[in-house]
């Protein structure tokens, strides 16, 4: 039975256009594994990442798909990303999970700007402290910066996800879902997101059906060597430094 719903929602996902060109004419490469058509029988496949950036040797990557559904955070209430549990699962069962021991040398340590430039400018919440990771979530600032407008924000999650909760919507034909950022809302219960339409907006942290995009900076010569011998320890890298994200603001909006 579950063989026969994995495979409906393959089906599904192939009409909506899921296998559709998310990253079009962005450089792709394949990284790590996951489990994403839902028949975890055959093992897990392997995860598909945008080049959002490549500089001085390190290649910053975000999944093509919404590989996983999670809140933020597991309870109500304020939270910042330092101390949210998405945070906790992406740097340990996640990086885990989906990395072997080689791969995991390929991967950076990251310094992770929380502060107001990395924010909604209209909200006016602290993100909390600034953090080092080894994976993490794009900024309200970073969602705009690396995509030029809405639709290229637009997301599909895998059949694994949807099999998972994904909240997902049909937009031109395509199945679309709701993903994180690790910035705040118009508050700190609240926390930012990209609509299944692409708009940036804010929703509860404690959210369940969420997607997770996970987003890694990696040594651009390890990701193509794969288990060649690691090189000297790269630098910091720090998040995009850019003014402070400029955001639209829709009170009437129904939380979702």
């Amino acid at each position: 039975m579950k063989r026969i719903m994995a495979f409906l929602m393959l089906l599904l996902l192939s009409a909506a256009g899921a296998s559709a060109e998310e990253g079009t004419g962005r450089k792709m490469v394949r990284f790590g594994h996951y489990e994403q058509n839902s028949i975890p029988e055959d093992g897990p496949e392997e995860i598909e990442w945008i080049v959002l950036r490549e500089e001085e040797g390190a290649s910053l990557l975000i999944s093509r798909f919404g590989l996983e559904v999670l809140p933020y955070h597991e309870t109500y209430g304020d939270i910042t990303w330092e101390e949210c549990s998405l945070r906790a699962w992406l740097n340990g069962e996640f990086l885990s999970a989906a990395f072997t021991e080689a791969e995991r040398k390929a991967i950076l340590l990251h310094e992770t700007d929380n502060g107001p430039a990395q924010n909604c400018a209209g909200y006016g919440t602290d993100g909390g402290r600034d953090t080092r990771d080894f994976v993490f979530l794009l900024s309200y600032a970073e969602a705009e910066a690396y995509f030029p407008d809405d639709a290229a924000r637009q997301c599909s999650p895998t059949a694994y996800a949807l099999s998972r909760g994904a909240h997902h919507v049909m937009h031109a034909g395509r199945l679309r879902g709701l993903w994180w950022l690790r910035s705040p809302g118009n508050c700190q219960y609240r926390v930012s997101v990209v609509y299944s339409g692409g708009m940036l907006n804010y929703t509860y942290a404690s959210k369940a059906s969420g997607c997770v995009r996970p987003v890694i900076l990696a040594d651009t010569e390890l990701l193509k060597a794969g288990d060649e011998a690691l090189p000297p320890p790269h630098p910091l890298r720090k998040a995009l430094s850019s003014s402070r994200g400029t955001c639209m603001l829709y009170p009437r909006l129904t939380m979702l």
